[in-house]
Formats: C-alpha cells, structure tokens, sequence
C-alpha cells in the first residue's frame, strides 16, 4: 500500500506527534511505500519530499500519490476533527476516527456532560470556565464542587496546561497567563491512575491490558512524565482486582462505542481507596512514541504495531 503518515502539526503537541508519527512510520516501511507527510508548528506549510507545499496543494498531490492517510497529530487540528474534515474533503480515505467523533471526545466539557447522564460512568464534578472571564463568574461554581479542582484545557492533550488548585484564587493566577481559551475545572480525584487502550477491528471492539501509572512522587501524569523515559512507573498489568480491571475495559469499550470511534482509542481513569472507578477522558489520537502507553500494551498483547495499522488500513479501503 502507498500510505501517508501525517505528523507534526499544532505548536503545542507537535514533538510528540513527530516521535508518534516516526514510530508508525518504522513500523510501516517495510512493507509499504509510506509518504512522510510532516506539517509545521504554524500548520502552514506542508513537507513532503523536501517539498514546503500549502495544505491544499499537499491534498492535491496526496489525492495522486497515496492509497490512505494515517493521521498521527495529537490536539487541536489533529485529534478535533479539522484534519478529518479536510481528508473527506479532498476524498482522502483515512484511519481512526471521523469528524464527529474527534470532536466530541477531544472536548472534555462536552464528553463529560454527555457521559455523566449515563449510569454506568462515574464522572467528578466538573464546570465550564473561560479563561478570559473575571474571578467572580466561576467561583461559586468551584467552592461549589469542592477544592481542590484540577484546571485542564477543555480542548488539549497531552496534560499541557494541566494544574491543581486549592483557591479560586489560585485558579484565576494560574488562568490570567494561559494559552487556552477554555478549560474545564473538575474535582480531583486521589487514587491510582489507570488507563486502557482499545482496538477495533471488523466490528469488534476489544479492550487492551489496564496499566498502572505510578508519577514521579508528588506529580502527576504531566507532559513530562508522559514522554520522558523513565520519568514515571508503567506497570502492566496494573497491580487492582480483576474485578476492577474488567470495569476498566468494559468502560473503554463502552467510551469507544458511545463515542462513535473508530480505530484506536485510549481512556483514561482513577481509582480511589473505595475501588470506586473515575472516567477520566478518551484519546482519539494516543501516542505512539517509544515511551507511549498503547505500542506498550500492544506488545503485552503480543500484537505487532505495523499488523494493527496495516489491517486497519486495509479494512478502510475495503469499504
């Protein structure tokens, strides 16, 4: 198959979506022709073959040279549905999930409503915030919730603007110098954090091995402890009952479901010292960097990367 690997993208998460990318990339090459399609920080330029092109010009040169499109961009454009929407546009087959999809997922205030009027989710309580908005207009809404509250981009990945506050007025410091509009401020959980990959293939949806994230003492699973080897523990299988495990899974799957994804997801969850299980958020868009969690769980599995993605690609063309 001629396939293009995009990679790179939005400022904010464009290193790892390169090391996500060049894993797939080495995973595909030997038996595939792959187009390495890498997209600057600014999404303005296009480089294929040394070639900087226009995003319309590298759809029109992709329409001729590719047989599908493996999308590897983490965040806004990539995991939002712009770049699935820009694919359709040009007729571009892809992999993982559409427009709709991406969309909703990639937003946690809105999966979070929608997810908290479904009994078998535990949700914490959460609230809508705009960055822009003076102190006073949401903090009755976190002293209602409770400190402390997690503050994260209501639209970002990859733990970026990720902070823990015991104020309001904490929150308002830490939210005068952001770089997101909005964020979404959501109880914080304690527990262990646990997260689990699913893979969809010919209609089945089949959940991975839960892992266990240990971050370093007194962190949490930031930016840092995400893409740094060593930087935080990974124990697969995670060390809880089965039990608990099994809820894990059959929420991932069911996250994938409710969300109308496709491909490969990743969700995230805590657990407290009442086994009680916290959905936290679903990737649409995981990474697949040497130190990323689904290429782990896949190897668990015994699952080569390069098979997932070439059967993934052959039953999108199947279509």
């Amino acid at each position: 198959m001629n396939i293009a690997v995009l990679r790179g993208g939005h400022h904010s998460e464009h290193d790892v979506s390169i090391k996500s990318g060049q894993t797939i990339i080495d995973a595909l090459v030997s038996n595939n022709t792959v187009i390495d399609v890498v997209i600057s920080k600014d999404l303005k330029s296009w480089n294929i073959d040394n070639q900087k092109l226009s995003a319309t010009e590298a759809l029109q040169l992709l329409t001729k040279q590719c047989d599908i499109v493996v999308p590897v961009l983490h965040g806004p454009f990539g995991e939002d549905g712009t770049i699935q929407g820009a694919l359709e546009a040009a007729g571009l087959p892809y992999i993982g999930s559409g427009v709709r999809a991406s969309a909703i997922a990639m937003d946690k205030f809105t999966t979070n409503h929608m997810f908290s009027s479904l009994n078998e989710f535990n949700i914490p309580d959460f609230c809508a915030i705009n960055a822009a908005d003076p102190l006073g207009s949401y903090q009755n809404s976190m002293e209602s919730i409770g400190f402390p509250l997690v503050l994260k981009p209501a639209r970002g990945g990859s733990s970026f603007e990720t902070q823990f506050v015991n104020t309001a007025a904490e929150a308002a410091e830490f939210l005068k110098d952001a770089k997101s509009d909005f964020f979404i401020a959501q109880k914080a959980i304690s527990g262990m954090e646990l997260t689990c990959g699913v893979v969809e293939i010919s209609g089945k949806v089949t959940a991975l091995e839960v892992i266990e994230i240990v971050p370093p003492h007194g962190s949490f699973f930031d930016y840092d402890a995400k893409y740094t080897p060593g930087a935080s523990q990974e124990i697969i299988p995670a060390r809880i009952e089965k039990n608990t495990a099994n809820s894990v899974k059959q929420l991932s799957v069911a996250a994938h479901k409710y969300l109308g994804c496709s491909g490969i997801t990743r969700s995230d969850f805590i657990v407290d010292d009442q086994d009680v299980v916290w959905y936290l958020e679903t990737n649409t868009a995981p990474g697949m960097t040497a130190t990323s969690l689904v290429p782990q769980e896949l190897a668990y599995a015994n699952i080569e990367l390069a098979d997932t993605v070439q059967q993934l690609c052959a039953e999108r063309l199947a279509q």
